[in-house]
Parts: C-alpha cells; structure tokens; sequence
C-alpha cells in the first residue's frame, strides 16, 4: 500500500462559499481571493513533495488541522486538545482535497474514507495529511 505523507506549515482555514453581487442588473458569482489564494498555497507545497504519479485508484485521506495555543492560556492549560470553536472540520476539508487534486491523486471523488481528522491546539499551526492507497477495493 502506497502512502504519501505531509506537513503544511500555514494556519488552517476553511472554505469560504461562493459570493453573489448584482451589477447593472445581473447577478455575478465570484469565489473570494482568500480562498483561492490559500487553496494555491496549499497546491504549491504539495507540488514540491509530490510522488511521483497521482494515485489513480481508491484512496483514504487523513488530516489533522493544528491551531497555536491562544497566548492567554496558562503553562498547566497548554496540552494537546481538541478545538472545539469554528471552522468546521468538513468546511477545513474541503479546501485541502481541492488543492491536492491532481498532484496526489488525480480527483478528489476517489476518496472513499477518512481516517482519524481532527482539529487540534498543538505547540504550533499546521495541517498534518497522509493520503493512502486502498488496497484491495476496486
């Protein structure tokens, strides 16, 4: 089974939705340049670690979203736990599948499972993810 395994150093953020405005009468839909510039932030760093050729068939995703310490927590406060305030993980998700389809795999509708995602306080921001090969599902 081939695995592939990375560190992204940047502070996770969720996906923002689809924005609409009106202009002379017509309704416009854009996608927020925050969105789009983490989203090629996060594709740039797979690029630089990327195997060699996408996976092409089933794979698993696991992820692990990392927040810094808020500094108004105590030495005795500061432990890995879980966040429990927004991003929704699903909406953490979203953004990361998009940026690693077709460097690690060739789309993201061939993620079958997810594997231990979680959004933690930790010693330091990052997002943890290993995609895996399924074996044995065809």
């Amino acid at each position: 089974m081939s695995t592939w395994k990375c560190r992204f150093d940047v502070i996770p953020q969720s996906k923002q939705s689809t924005r609409f405005s009106a202009k002379n009468g017509r309704v416009m839909s854009f996608t927020p340049a925050k969105k789009v510039c983490y989203q090629n932030q996060l594709a740039a760093l797979a690029c630089s670690v990327r195997p060699e050729t996408p996976f092409t068939g089933p794979v698993g995703l696991q992820a692990k979203f990392w927040w810094p310490y808020p500094a108004s927590w105590s030495k005795k406060k500061r432990f890995i736990r879980p966040k429990l305030s927004r991003p929704d993980l699903d909406n953490l998700l979203k953004p990361l599948k998009d940026a690693l389809s077709g460097i690690v795999y060739v789309d993201d509708s061939q993620i079958v499972t997810y594997k231990l995602c979680g959004k933690w306080y930790g010693e330091t921001a990052g997002i943890d993810v290993q995609v895996f090969e399924m074996d044995g599902v065809a």
